[in-house]
């Protein structure tokens, strides 16, 4: 009321616990003035930091310095949800940069605040990638039980990349040969499709396998021995419903072939 002497010590007190509200959230606000008003009423200014702008600064693995990255910026931006326009979160930040972390994309990730006009704040996020791609592969000689001039050669072959077109989209290819069978396989996968509001994933799969018949249907009437081929293939989608909780659907399906030496004589020629 009019003419009431002002309480120093509780208005300390109302003060702090306004700024304790919002440390508690990590939110960059404090009480920034006082103004008294006719009629004995008191009007706290708070002042929040709100988000102005959000980028996205590659740093080389190496020396440290800025670089150019692999990863689309928009790639890790669909990723934070930290917005421009809030105010400034430093624990839903730090949640940003756990999630961009387990994009397996990065060596380290860290967010810096800077000031900007008005009060408001620009953030920047500093990150180092690791290396995409890679190439393994192995092999020898065995002793042979299958004719050929191929016959004793064994190995192995595998390309993977962890972030094609820099959009964080997995391709593993590989391909395995033994002496009497073979597999090649190739996976790709896209955790989040490119426009799509529900974060909806796609998986395709393709693997193609040659196994030795003999054990089914034993050996031929000529003597030549029986291979199965199996061409498998499939896709499946993958949308989050609610937290903990997604769905998927796909399809897959399969060919079976039956080659002997005469049927692939006459595929090939």
């Amino acid at each position: 009321c009019a003419g009431k002497v002002i309480n120093l010590k509780r208005l300390n007190e109302v003060i702090s616990s306004i700024n304790d509200w919002y440390m508690d959230r990590g939110l960059f606000a404090m009480v920034s003035a006082v103004e008294s008003l006719s009629g004995g009423v008191l009007k706290l200014q708070v002042s929040e930091a709100e988000v102005n702008n959000i980028s996205i600064r590659f740093l080389d693995r190496k020396t440290g310095e800025p670089t150019i990255g692999k990863t689309k910026p928009e790639t890790i931006l669909r990723q934070l949800t930290t917005k421009k326009g809030q105010v400034y979160s430093m624990l839903q930040g730090k949640r940003d940069v756990e999630t961009v972390l387990t994009m397996g994309l990065m060596e380290d990730v860290s967010i810096i605040p800077q000031p900007a006009d008005a009060g408001k704040v620009d953030i920047s996020m500093n990150v180092v990638e690791r290396p995409s791609g890679g190439f393994s592969a192995g092999g020898g000689i065995s002793s042979g039980i299958t004719s050929g001039p191929l016959s004793g050669l064994i190995g192995s072959f595998a390309y993977s990349h962890r972030n094609l077109f820099g959009r964080n989209q997995k391709l593993h290819v590989s391909l395995e040969r033994g002496q009497i069978d073979s597999i090649f396989r190739i996976n790709y996968s896209d955790p989040w499709i490119a426009g799509d509001d529900m974060r909806t994933s796609r998986t395709i799969m393709v693997q193609n396998s040659r196994t030795p018949g003999t054990l089914i249907h034993g050996n031929q009437q000529d003597g030549s021995n029986l291979t199965i081929g199996r061409i498998t293939a499939g896709i499946e989608f993958s949308r989050p419903i609610r937290p903990k909780l997604s769905g998927t659907a796909g399809l897959i399906f399969q060919v079976l072939v039956l080659l002997s030496p005469l049927w692939l004589f006459f595929f090939f020629f």
